[in-house]
């Protein structure tokens, strides 16, 4: 295999502005899905690529800074100024951060692992892919149900940040703080709220900062946590409205939660990977919760929430002995991201059903983060976020089935509503009559 070639340890930025130039090491705590150029593909030979990152710090400046501009024009505006946007000959604007890419330790394929750490197979003896439906990590690795697809482990890069020292005399009236600030935020976000790769929204490709400089970052015991990140939100998050519509991460200690391990708050995982499947395993418990003695998770029961019993009522199709249920009609799962596919596996139900946005914006990226953080002991909690943002596309809600909309439902519950969502053993998702079902699995956790 051949080796990539290794970038310069910085890059000039333009200008001839006095420049920083800092070095960062981190490791992936939990595995890599994709980084490819081809979605949900590895790279083999550059696994971590300074575009990607790139485009992730983009993305957590936005999520921290947009507090202080007023419309989506003056963000995209200071955005382009920083981190670069298309030139003309009038206006050029290459980046002012420069990014590289070196020492990277590919990893290797990650083994699915059983209940005593050993590989595990299926009933010819071959280890399992992340994606089959006896793996732990299915609920995530959904995307690789169909194919044998693999993740990497043990990955590891080293990246030299440029950027200027100050301002150039236009640009200083576009930004709340320093060149140090504006990165730095972004910096931080991404580390702690983000990653590399796919599907970092569910925990894959989390990052945990081993050196700057060649120093350990300072970072709290497990115990410290929770005020560190208070503070370091207050530090890094601009307060003010933003533009409408715009993913930030907000103040109130209210959007997150610190899980420890049996739900003491001095009991931490030694394996990040531990906090982060129980993490995503409430989330399934939440979303899809199993009748008592429905073990199988290829057939996981008839869903007590509203959505398959609504789209029963729309087509008019049912399993005969599905008799039906009090339903709202309304689909609240929405909050959690879109599309969402919907299966049924009884001869009589509803075709496959999507729920989908109306217009071009069919897809709304999940405003919650799962993920583990490893504190300054090495020791591991589980974080859930929401970020402040829309719980449904500009356009509204689609029903469709094969391809054609076949009705247009509302995601939004009343307590009254929300009273309906109960199990058949009795337990209440939404905690009674919580409309909000984001707040409800923070609740649930």
């Amino acid at each position: 295999m051949r080796k990539p070639p290794e970038p310069p340890p910085s890059l000039p930025a333009p200008g001839g502005v006095a420049q920083i130039v800092q070095a960062r090491r981190y490791a992936l705590i939990t595995p890599l899905f994709g980084g490819g150029v081809a979605p949900s593909r590895q790279d083999p030979i550059t696994p971590v690529r300074g575009t990607a990152i790139r485009g992730h710090l983009r993305f957590w400046w936005r999520a921290t800074r947009a507090g202080h501009y007023a419309t989506v024009a003056a963000l995209r505006e200071a955005e382009g100024r920083l981190w670069g946007a298309a030139s003309t000959n009038d206006a050029p604007r290459p980046s002012q951060v420069q990014i590289a890419v070196s020492e990277v330790a590919p990893g290797h394929d990650f083994v699915v692992p059983d209940n005593r750490g050993r590989p595990l197979t299926d009933n010819r003896g071959d280890p399992i892919s992340v994606g089959h439906f006896r793996s732990p990590f299915s609920y995530v690795a959904f995307p690789l149900q169909q194919a044998r697809g693999t993740v990497r482990d043990g990955v590891a890069f080293t990246f030299h940040v440029t950027a200027p020292a100050a301002w150039r005399e236009a640009d200083a009236p576009h930004f709340a703080g320093s060149p140090q600030d504006e990165i730095a935020a972004a910096l931080w976000a991404w580390e702690t709220f983000g990653g590399i790769g796919a599907r970092t929204r569910r925990g894959f490709g989390a990052l945990h900062c081993l050196l700057i400089d060649g120093q350990k970052p300072d970072l709290p015991a497990a115990t410290g946590l929770e005020r560190w990140l208070a503070e370091q939100l207050a530090r890094h998050v601009v307060v003010g409205d933003g533009p409408v519509g715009m993913p930030r991460l907000s103040r109130e200690l209210r959007w997150y939660r610190l899980v420890p391990e049996r739900q003491s708050p001095t009991s931490f995982w030694a394996d990040p990977v531990d906090a982060w499947r129980q993490l995503f395993t409430r989330l399934k418990d939440f979303r899809q919760p199993r009748p008592p003695g429905s073990d199988d998770p290829r057939r996981p029961g008839r869903s007590r929430w509203p959505e398959p019993e609504a789209i029963r009522s729309i087509t008019r199709r049912r399993m005969p002995r599905h008799q039906p249920l009090p339903t709202s009609g309304k689909f609240p799962r929405a909050a959690f991201g879109l599309p969402i596919i919907f299966q049924f596996k009884d001869q009589g139900d509803p075709d496959q059903t999507s729920l989908q946005g109306v217009g071009d914006i069919d897809r709304l990226a999940s405003p919650l983060i799962l993920r583990p953080l490893v504190a300054g002991d090495g020791k591991a909690v589980g974080l859930a976020l929401v970020l402040d943002a829309p719980r449904v596309p500009p356009g509204g809600l689609s029903l469709r089935q094969r391809k054609a909309e076949i009705a247009t439902p509302d995601h939004t519950l009343t307590p009254a509503e929300a009273s309906q969502i109960m199990e058949r053993d009795g337990r209440r998702p939404l905690f009674g009559n919580n409309p909000d079902v984001l707040e409800a699995f923070l609740n649930f956790l």
